[in-house]
């Protein structure tokens, strides 16, 4: 039971969605769920390499909320991940970086 101090917006027999932080990890490398391509039951990013070509790794998520992953390995710090396009990609495909920004690299948990 969970007492909730509302104006009456909230009533009995009303549902709500909580999302519950069990677990903080400092230092956490982070990817967006975005980044993620799922093929044979296994999950893959696309890692950008100094050739301006594509690396797919397969990853395990250990952690996730609902923006990011927390991957196995493979992902450090300031790796660039592929976020958009990646479904057509294959390993070793040459790419052309239009954009990059914060969400597209692999971070530090805040």
């Amino acid at each position: 039971t969970v007492g909730v101090q509302s104006e009456n917006i909230l009533r009995p027999g009303m549902y709500v969605d909580v999302a519950i932080i069990l677990k903080t990890i400092e230092d956490a490398t982070l990817v967006p769920k975005r980044a993620l391509v799922f093929e044979n039951e296994q999950t893959y990013v696309y890692r950008l390499k100094d050739d301006d070509t594509v690396e797919r790794l397969a990853i395990t998520p250990i952690l996730a909320d609902t923006l990011n992953i927390q991957p196995d390995a493979h992902i450090q710090p300031g790796d660039t991940i592929v976020v958009a396009g990646q479904t057509g990609l294959k390993n070793g495909a040459a790419v052309q970086v239009l954009q990059t920004d914060s969400p597209a690299l692999a971070g530090q948990a805040e």
